[in-house]
């Protein structure tokens, strides 16, 4: 008996108390029992990584790969869904902070490492350690900031940007979006361009990936689920890309040396990945809760002291219910 008091089985009854019979409970209430039970995924991006890749691995998905251009994404277990679904609900409502706990989900799929604070990158993913840089937008037909490419120029890039009068005296720099935009281009500047981009993007700030993610919130009315749109540039496609179309120009404050691309990103990429927000129904609920190792609990322990466990312990209790039996006889 002293085993069994020593082990945590019961909540406390302060904490239980609004949850007194399951059957009552509406969904939310349902939910928030379970979470009692089982942790939720964080949402702080480098608590999310772990906590995704420890599901991943109980799910024995393999590790995703950013070559292959696709998601491993765990979801078989009941359990599981109820996680992503409140993680997702949760990442989706963070609009303010959504772009850096982003970097969590794609760190637990690929089992990324997170740069150090100043490098152009967000996460290190493979054997490789390729650099990948993570933009998680607020809205579809929101356009991407890559980033601020001055301190990243030399002092001769820097001169070839500079405008100056006929004195001589320096008025200020033209802007990145008009040496490479589309209609302002130089041609003769291509060689130029080129040593901007990897000035900014290659050598010791290389980035390997550009990886864009947007959310398309579920439609009730329609039956659709919320959705993750995800499209996976190389660095070279990145460059192709804005060759094509130009950059678009800095908004009002913005740096003239923000590189910002076109939302047509979408058409660029023809096949994104996506992952579907996990739907959660009240039989869903009853299902996790009303497992058979509640069954088990009900009949050996009665429903009063049942409804108050831990269905882990009671899980623990089970396969070890033989040397607990011994115990207690001895007790």
């Amino acid at each position: 008996m002293k085993y069994l008091l020593s082990y945590k089985i019961f909540e406390s009854e302060s904490e239980y108390r609004d949850f007194d019979d399951w059957d009552k409970m509406d969904v939310d209430e349902k939910k928030s029992k379970l979470f009692s039970i089982y942790p939720a995924i964080p949402l702080e991006k480098r608590a999310s990584a772990v906590a995704i890749r420890k599901i991943r691995i109980a799910e024995g998905e393999p590790v995703s790969k950013l070559e292959d251009n696709t998601i491993n994404f765990p979801d078989k277990k009941l359990i599981d869904k109820l996680r992503w679904n409140q993680y997702f609900n949760s990442l989706i409502m963070s609009k303010e902070i959504r772009g850096h706990n982003f970097e969590g989900l794609i760190a637990g799929l690929y089992d990324g490492e997170f740069t150090k604070p100043g490098e152009r990158g967000d996460l290190k993913i493979g054997d490789e350690k390729k650099v990948v840089s993570v933009k998680s937008l607020n809205d579809k037909n929101q356009s991407v900031v890559l980033g601020s490419i001055f301190n990243s120029l030399s002092d001769e890039q820097r001169q070839k940007l500079e405008i100056r009068n006929v004195n001589g005296e320096m008025l200020g720099y033209r802007s990145i979006s008009t040496v490479f935009g589309k209609k302002t281009r130089i041609e003769s500047e291509e060689d130029f361009r080129r040593s901007i981009w990897d000035a900014a993007f290659g050598g010791e700030n290389n980035v390997d990936y550009f990886l864009i993610a947007y959310f398309v919130e579920a439609d009730n009315d329609k039956g659709t689920s919320g959705t993750i749109f995800i499209y996976i540039f190389t660095n070279e496609e990145m460059y192709d890309f804005i060759k094509l179309t130009g950059l678009g120009a800095p908004k009002s404050g913005e740096s003239k040396f923000q590189v910002r691309i076109s939302s047509t990103y979408k058409s660029y990429v023809q096949n994104p990945i996506t992952i579907k927000v996990p739907k959660i129904t009240k039989d869903d609920l009853d299902t996790i809760w009303n497992a058979e190792s509640r069954k088990w609990s009900d009949r050996v322990f009665g429903k009063k002291i049942s409804k108050k466990m831990r269905t882990d312990t009671i899980e623990d209790i089970m396969g070890d219910k033989d040397n607990i039996s011994q115990r207690m006889s001895e007790d």
